[in-house]
């Protein structure tokens, strides 16, 4: 045996240990991903090996025969095994399903019936034999027709892993990219020679290029799992929980178009896995990364499946070799926190709603217990009263209180009414028709203080309105004037235009509204300090005021409340002119 003949087999041995190590550290992590079939693809490669080293020694063809077999065997089933590792640390993992594995070992399958029936039927090999080459031992055959089939899907398995691998390197970070390219090489060192044997069939270069091509095979596998940690559990259990993880990570190029993503993003995307890489953001989700700072969280609404999610999205930079690569988006699922701060917001503004209402009631009780208690006084009064003159007043006292009553009752319709977004019936309107009739508790309250009220007007001032609206809100501004002013004071109505405005203005001579008073006779319920009102019956429901600005404000007017304390108080209403265009009525 030549020099040349011991070092190519020393070379094939040591080979056959280094993949023995390998596959038993490698099946010795079977729980990380890829581990198992790892371990398989290296036994099936290290059965090659010991099939040439076998076959090199060989004298006869009785003493060959078992090593083609497991030539052949693992030739058979390697470049699927290696395609199905491929898909699985490439993370294609839902492809490794029963069905598809057994579809893809059904011509290895075949392989292995041919190579036992070879000898009858010829499938494999019409004709084979050894001959002597550099002092070793090798195998010449002439291809049967299954040989065919067999080199063909072998290869066509090949090109698909290799395919799969250059398309996952293209978009892998610097750890994981030289993970792919170890893997890539060293599934091309064994592919190169199997090219070059078909080429080249008969020559010493077949023998040597398999040697070094085992050999290189065995290097990469040992930089990618020592140098590179391609079956370190860290590293797996890392790439585990970020595709197991709850939140959703797009990773983007430098021209927003998805590199990667985990099961959650692909999840909220509702596409297929190919369907979602290389395409842009602005495609899959409608968003672009200009409307995202990188400062804070932005929110956003997403339809999945009919349902409306709500994400907090946040948008980081991604950096690789002092440059920056692309971005990073995190979407936050604050679904379940969103529907927890509705209902919070629902239950705050029922709680509200039900404070106001118990407090209304309350007031309202109130303010209808002082007229019938007066309703009562002034009938029992009446009917003892020997003088037809106290009769009288007694009895118009009641009729006073009663129409008080009404109005309270009208005030609360006319609340729900508004409540109920209802829209103004605009007509032309002269604003000097509001001045009468004047509600009659409001001039018995007058002539009971004896206040001198003064009307003014500045010609037709036109607005477009609706009286049965108006009216109410000039009234209860009249009747503000009149409970805050005094026995003897006086009171006065003005009607003018101003910049295209008509403008209704209510004066007194009171005691005037602090200023911390002022904002709050406008909300519900809300009365100013009885100690300061000159009215007998204490004020109204703390309805008036509210009601005459939401009136107002139907009618794209507003009013306004200027007070001087000591002085007296004017409120004025002003609406757009009718010879102005007029808005829209508001959308509900």
């Amino acid at each position: 045996m030549t020099l040349f003949a011991l070092a190519y087999l020393a070379l094939i041995a040591a080979g056959i240990g280094t993949k023995v190590i390998f596959c038993l550290y490698t099946w010795a992590r079977a729980r990380t991903r890829g581990a198992v079939l790892l371990a398989v693809l290296l036994a099936l490669a290290t059965g090659i090996a010991l099939s040439y080293f076998l076959t090199r020694i060989g004298v006869s063809r009785g003493a060959v025969a078992p090593s083609i077999a497991l030539r052949f065997f693992s030739l058979a089933y390697a470049p699927v095994v290696m395609l199905l590792f491929t898909l699985d640390f490439a993370g294609f993992r839902r492809w490794l399903n029963l069905r598809v594995m057994l579809a893809l070992l059904l011509v290895p399958t075949l392989t292995q019936l041919a190579l036992l029936t070879n000898e009858s039927l010829g499938g494999m090999f019409e004709v084979w034999w050894l001959e002597k080459l550099a002092g070793l031992t090798v195998v010449q055959y002439t291809p049967g027709p299954f040989w065919y089939v067999h080199t063909l899907y072998s290869y066509v398995m090949v090109t698909v892993t290799l395919a799969i691998l250059l398309w996952r390197i293209r978009m892998l970070r610097a750890l994981a990219r030289r993970q792919y390219v170890t893997v890539l090489v060293g599934a091309l060192a064994v592919v190169v020679p199997n090219v070059l044997y078909i080429l080249v069939p008969n020559g010493p270069v077949s023998l040597e290029l398999n040697t070094i091509g085992t050999s290189i095979m065995g290097v990469c596998v040992w930089l990618a799992v020592f140098r590179f940690n391609l079956v370190d559990e860290v590293l797996n259990a890392r790439s585990l929980a970020i595709d197991h993880i709850q939140e959703g990570i797009f990773v983007l190029d430098q021209h927003q178009m998805v590199v990667d993503l985990n099961d959650a993003a692909l999840a909220i995307t509702g596409r297929a896995y190919r369907d979602v890489l290389g395409k842009p953001m602005s495609e899959l989700l409608g968003m672009a990364l200009p409307a995202l700072p990188e400062d804070g969280p932005v929110e956003v609404s997403l339809d999945r499946g009919g349902q409306p999610r709500s994400y907090e999205v946040r948008l980081s930079p991604l950096f690789g070799r002092a440059q920056q690569m692309g971005h990073v988006l995190i979407f936050y699922d604050v679904t379940q926190r969103r529907l927890a701060q509705e209902r919070e917001v629902a239950l705050r503004v029922e709680r509200e709603r039900n404070r106001m209402l118990s407090y209304f009631v309350r007031s309202t009780s109130h303010d209808l217990r002082t007229p019938l208690s007066v309703i009562s006084t002034s009938l029992y009064l009446a009917r003892r009263a020997e003088d037809a003159g106290q009769r009288e007043v007694r009895l118009a006292n009641a009729e006073a209180q009663i129409a008080r009553i009404n109005q309270m009752i009208s005030d609360m319709h006319l609340l729900a009414i508004l409540e109920s977004d209802r829209q103004p019936t605009l007509q032309l309107f002269r604003m000097q028709e509001l001045l009468s009739p004047t509600a009659d508790y409001i001039r018995a309250e007058i002539e009971r203080k004896h206040l001198h009220c003064e009307f003014s007007m500045d010609g037709d001032v036109m607005v477009n309105a609706d009286p049965g609206l108006l009216r109410p809100a000039y009234q209860h501004l009249l009747q503000t004037a009149v409970e805050y002013t005094p026995e003897g004071g006086q009171v006065w109505v003005r009607v003018l235009r101003a910049t295209g405005h008509a403008v209704l203005q209510v004066s007194d001579s009171g005691p005037g509204i602090a200023p911390e008073q002022r904002e709050q006779l406008f909300e519900m319920f809300t009365r100013a300090d009885v100690a300061r009102t000159p009215s007998r019956s204490g004020g109204g429901a703390g309805l008036g005021l509210p009601i005459a600005r939401r009136i107002a404000e139907a009618h794209h007017g507003e009013i306004t409340l200027a007070s001087e304390v000591g002085k007296g108080s004017t409120l004025s209403l002003a609406l757009p002119a009718a010879d102005e265009p007029v808005p829209a009525a508001p959308a509900p």
